[in-house]
């Protein structure tokens, strides 16, 4: 397949790498000439690299959107406009009156539309859907992540839009819903203008969640714990490690007692996150279907994003749509 990719920065390069090892059709757009540099470099051909990316829609069926999350709308739209099914890197946009529109559009023209929320396609992930799916968790009362690290900041986005949205989305797509309110305590500790610290709490139907993200904390944190009414899950999405504690409580003879009963390292499948959602994008416009993380999910994601930027500012807990229910991924109408 002819796939034009908008974008070679750091994160567009690991895409560039995938495309390469799927054997794809590659044409590669970029406005740096230090990024078109290193594109010729590691074996594009200079006639599939260019400067403005118009030049190459005719001649590409799918676009893959690795650019800063303020330019996301405006590239999404022409891209759709044009009639290529689009991959755009989380988030779907910087606002969420142009994520609607993306997902309006791409309906109308009857096109693929994915969002890069990757950690749907993370092997961790699939293990704790499917634990939640046979309720072998129980009742999930809590769930906490942490998804942090000293890293270069982002300048188009604040961190709740870059790296907590990863867990809003996932968790919406664990539990299968959006949570119904929204509190969040945002702080710009650099003084650049944007958030570099978030703790943030999602009030789902009868699950609490937390996500913590920032730019300061040591080493790398990308944890997330599930904790059920009969068994924990805590997953190391960095190590791609999972352990199930088989822990809970029970109450008996007027007393709470804990019983602890192990802990169980299941053996989890290896496979790289970003070469499964691109496979899946491939899959999804071959198919014509829905793929697990489309553009619905994108809109979530940024209604909760825009929710609890409310939510820092008025110092107060947000009310979003009341038990909204995620449409589980079904074939498009063609």
């Amino acid at each position: 397949m002819k796939i034009l990719q908008i974008g070679a920065g750091n994160f567009g390069r690991k895409h560039l790498r995938v495309w390469q090892g799927l054997r794809q059709d590659v044409y590669v757009a970029d406005k740096e000439a230090g990024c078109r540099a290193w594109c010729l470099r590691n074996g594009f051909a200079a006639d599939r690299i260019t400067a403005e990316f118009e030049q190459f829609l005719p001649f590409v069926q799918a676009v893959d959107i690795v650019t800063p999350a303020d330019t996301h709308g405006v590239i999404g739209r022409r891209c759709l406009a044009a009639g290529k099914h689009a991959f755009i890197e989380k988030p779907l946009a910087a606002a969420l009156k142009e994520g609607k529109a993306l997902v309006q559009l791409a309906g109308a023209k009857r096109l693929v539309l994915q969002v890069g929320h990757i950690f749907r396609y993370h092997p961790c992930t699939t293990f704790l859907k499917r634990a939640l799916s046979r309720r072998s968790l129980g009742d999930v009362r809590y769930i906490f992540g942490h998804f942090m690290g000293f890293k270069r900041m982002r300048s188009d986005v604040g961190v709740t839009h870059t790296d907590s949205i990863h867990y809003i989305d996932a968790i919406n797509y664990l539990l299968g819903e959006s949570p119904q309110r929204v509190l969040s305590v945002q702080r710009d500790c650099i003084d650049r203008g944007m958030e570099d610290l978030s703790v943030t709490f999602l009030f789902y139907r009868t699950t609490l969640a937390q996500i913590e993200s920032g730019y300061h904390a040591p080493d790398q944190w990308r944890d997330l714990t599930v904790v059920g009414s009969r068994r924990t899950v805590a997953v190391n999405f960095a190590q791609n490690e999972v352990r199930v504690f088989h822990n809970r409580f029970v109450k008996k003879n007027g007393k709470v007692l804990a019983l602890h009963n192990g802990i169980e390292r299941p053996a989890i499948p290896s496979g790289e996150p970003l070469r499964l959602e691109l496979e899946a994008f491939l899959q999804a416009i071959q198919g014509r279907h829905r793929p697990i993380a489309d553009g619905a999910a994108g809109v979530e994601a940024l209604r909760v994003v825009e929710a609890a930027k409310r939510s820092a500012q008025l110092m107060r807990v947000v009310p979003l749509r009341l038990g909204a229910r995620l449409k589980k991924p079904g074939h498009l109408i063609l």
